[in-house]
């Protein structure tokens, strides 16, 4: 295919190919077309908020309590309201709670991450259910001024609610669902 045409079909415009040793190299990116177009007006009607709490102990050290959460109350898309419907979570929130101990050394961070079910258009999947994870992280600083961390993210190996319509097997529409299963690390950080 000529570098014009293959351009008009993959909006990546190169130089021509070229041939070494037996093998096609393709020919250098002049440039990539891009563009993005918005025609769709979509009406936004809701509240976010975030309560923050801190604690502090002179024994058992310091308690950070957050809470952020968006609540969508109408999600006008052509004469439609989606919330509730089609990919538009009513609810989504990320909670946390984060402990220190009074000496510094020792440090406790739990997320939790929830966004509520909404219906569907279709017969077979007529609902997507609601979906939470919960994220883990313990630290220790008391070891040559390096924090060591063990985490988990996705702690209790939550797959995300079932939507087969869509190719991957969950909605990845709206950022609140994701594929992954419980991955634990560990975590070494040292400052010079």
């Amino acid at each position: 295919m000529d570098p014009e045409a293959r351009g008009k079909t993959t909006r990546i415009y190169r130089k021509p190919n070229t041939v070494h040793r037996g093998l096609t190299v393709p020919g250098h990116i002049d440039f990539i077309l891009n563009e993005q177009r918005n025609f769709q007006v979509i009406d936004l009607q809701g509240l976010d908020f975030e309560l923050f709490y801190h604690y502090r102990t002179q024994t058992q050290g310091d308690f950070w309590l957050r809470s952020y959460t968006v609540f969508f109350d109408q999600f006008i898309s052509d004469g439609f309201n989606l919330t509730g419907f089609r990919g538009v979570p009513k609810y989504q929130t990320r909670n946390s709670v984060q402990w220190v101990s009074s000496n510094r050394d020792f440090s406790a961070f739990l997320t939790a991450n929830y966004s509520s079910g909404y219906k569907t258009i279709y017969l077979g999947v007529p609902q997507v259910g609601s979906f939470m994870n919960i994220d883990l992280n313990l630290t220790y600083s008391g070891f040559w001024g390096m924090d060591i961390t063990l985490g988990s993210r996705n702690l209790f190996d939550r797959d995300p609610p079932a939507y087969v319509t869509q190719s991957e097997g969950y909605d990845d529409n709206n950022g609140a669902h994701n594929p992954y299963g419980r991955m634990v690390f560990l975590s070494l950080k040292k400052v010079f």
